[in-house]
């Protein structure tokens, strides 16, 4: 993945910016994520970000986790493409449940990758789980680019435009230890602010592999 930031001078900082044209006032864009809690790994996240630090945004506080699709924005009807309803929730549950995953095996790749905008950690999908699942649901008419699926954790975004050479030598000066080899059995729906670049992910749905249960977070899921 370095090769995504070698396509650019520069990095990309995080924009001061409304993001009208996208959001048109709607307050909750949803995502299908996997989240961690294994104190190694977590452990690692932070000394990313300390490591870091000078290039990221301060207020960068997502819970760190693995993107398996963006689906749209939250709504009661459907009155935009990328409206995400309640009955193709519905349809995303059984989706998932139709898989029959009792868990997913993922390694993080303690080596620390790059877009443009973001530094991040690659994720090896072991048993080509993270892949069934995004195919099953993304949404790919919500884009006008679709974009080749690449597990990874993100660390922060870029609090400036920083030449690339200079992110990449940065990147390298990580220190590299052993992959870390995860199961995780809990995917969550959950939501973000469109209007704050960074800001805290709230859950949503959960979805338990081990039992194959549906918790819904809000009386309206």
């Amino acid at each position: 993945m370095f090769s995504e930031l070698l396509k650019y001078p520069k990095t990309y900082g995080s924009l001061n910016n409304d993001f009208y044209a996208w959001h048109k006032g709607r307050s909750k864009y949803a995502v299908w994520v996997l989240e961690f809690s294994d104190d190694l790994f977590l452990q690692r996240y932070r000394a990313a970000q300390q490591h870091l630090s000078s290039y990221l945004i301060a207020n960068y506080v997502r819970q760190p986790h693995i993107t398996l699709a963006p689906c749209g924005f939250l709504s009661t009807e459907k009155q935009h493409h990328d409206d995400y309803c309640l009955d193709v929730i519905e349809q995303d549950v059984e989706k998932i449940l139709s898989l029959e995953l009792n868990a997913i095996e993922v390694a993080i790749r303690n080596i620390l990758i790059s877009y443009a905008i973001a530094p991040g950690f690659e994720v090896l999908d072991l048993q080509g789980d993270l892949k069934r699942l995004n195919d099953s649901l993304a949404k790919y008419d919500h884009f006008e680019e679709n974009y080749d699926y690449f597990p990874h954790v993100t660390v922060g975004l870029y609090n400036d435009e920083w030449p690339t050479d200079v992110i990449l030598e940065a990147l390298k000066r990580f220190e590299i230890e052993e992959d870390i080899t995860l199961k995780l059995n809990v995917i969550k729906l959950v939501s973000y602010v469109p209007t704050i670049s960074g800001g805290q992910l709230k859950d949503e749905l959960m979805i338990n592999l081990w039992d194959q249960s549906v918790i819904r977070c809000r009386e309206s899921l």
